[in-house]
């Protein structure tokens, strides 16, 4: 059994950078704003991330700060409240943060705004409450030379982050952090760079843990990597996928039920579940819930019991991708819902 409330609740996506590399395309629209397969590339992060249970994203913002503004800020999207902070000027990506404090938590997972790295947090979450240290990265190793620079392990920690590209066989720095916000307390000054001002003076302080991860690592912060995140999209969006009723399949149909201490559930449900977490398929749950119609519960006790599912299934060790129900029906008592 894992503690959720040792996660982090809430999530913080780096979204003010110029995008020059990108020359024309980002002419503009900001980079994560570029639309790969019909969605946005920030549309596939916060789908990836909301399948955790943060209870907030924020995204820190300013290059075209009111695109962000007007599809993202006060939105509530897959049960997550969405947020945007708005820098009046480039401060690096320790400065955006510095800049956002008051709206953070004690704890906060981060990630760049053009990386998609589609990692078990769970496993990430975990390997962090494990270690004494105020930062922990996911790190990759890679299999040929590349433009990203090179970090120094040992035993639990990251030693160093040198200014050298990698080779074959050494580790890199993949975009995904937790972090104490207290860290920032001692930088003042703005602009600052995490990667450059930041990490290595903590690293030399034995406060820089990591959890290496070996996931398809995708970023567009060049043309070809536009290019490629253009064919990787195409190709992810026609993934299979399992759809799972709810009742009989996840919890034994006992009648009109919205509060979870009244569920029974099937031997072997979680078991399953977790075989798909582990095996990355998309898992989707769905439930006809005429009780909102005949008025039995309220719309947003659905809302309430499915919230709390998805808390059970983190302390359990997986998470699915959504939960969706439909509270209609043709005999419904309640006008809204009565619908066939």
């Amino acid at each position: 059994m894992i503690n959720e409330k040792k996660f982090p609740s809430q999530a913080v996506i780096l979204v003010g950078g110029l995008g020059t590399r990108l020359k024309n395309f980002t002419k503009k629209t900001p980079k994560p704003l570029l639309k790969l397969d019909g969605n946005s590339f920030v549309d596939y992060q916060i789908n990836y991330l909301s399948r955790y249970q943060f209870e907030e994203i924020i995204l820190l913002c300013h290059y075209k700060k009111k695109e962000f503004k007007k599809f993202y800020h006060n939105k509530i999207i897959n049960n997550c409240k969405i947020k945007c902070v708005f820098e009046r000027s480039l401060s690096g990506t320790a400065g955006s943060i510095i800049n956002a404090k008051k709206y953070l938590k004690n704890t906060f997972f981060l990630c760049n705004g053009d990386t998609f790295f589609e990692i078990d947090l769970i496993k990430f979450f975990k390997s962090f409450s494990s270690n004494n240290t105020n930062i922990h990265i996911a790190v990759k190793k890679t299999h040929k030379a590349e433009r990203y620079h090179r970090v120094i392990l040992n035993k639990n920690l990251i030693t160093e982050f040198t200014n050298f590209n990698v080779k074959s066989n050494d580790y890199f720095n993949c975009g995904y952090y937790i972090l104490h916000k207290k860290i920032f307390n001692q930088f003042k000054k703005t602009p600052l760079s995490l990667e450059k001002d930041i990490f290595p003076k903590l690293a030399k302080k034995k406060q820089i843990s990591f959890e290496k991860f070996n996931n398809y690592l995708l970023d567009i912060g060049t043309i070809e990597d536009l290019r490629k995140a253009r064919k990787f999209f195409k190709t992810y969006n026609q993934r299979k996928f399992v759809i799972l009723d709810r009742d009989n399949v996840i919890n034994f149909d006992r009648g009109y039920r919205y509060k979870l201490q009244d569920f029974k559930f099937v031997s072997g449900a979680f078991k399953l579940l977790k075989n798909l977490y582990i095996m990355n398929v998309p898992t989707y749950i769905v439930t006809n819930q005429a009780g909102v119609a005949r008025g039995k519960f309220k719309y947003y006790d659905l809302l309430n019991l499915n919230k709390s599912l998805k808390k059970l299934f983190l302390r359990k060790g997986f998470v699915v991708n959504q939960i969706y129900f439909c509270p209609h029906h043709k005999d419904g008592i309640v006008k809204k819902y009565r619908k066939n």
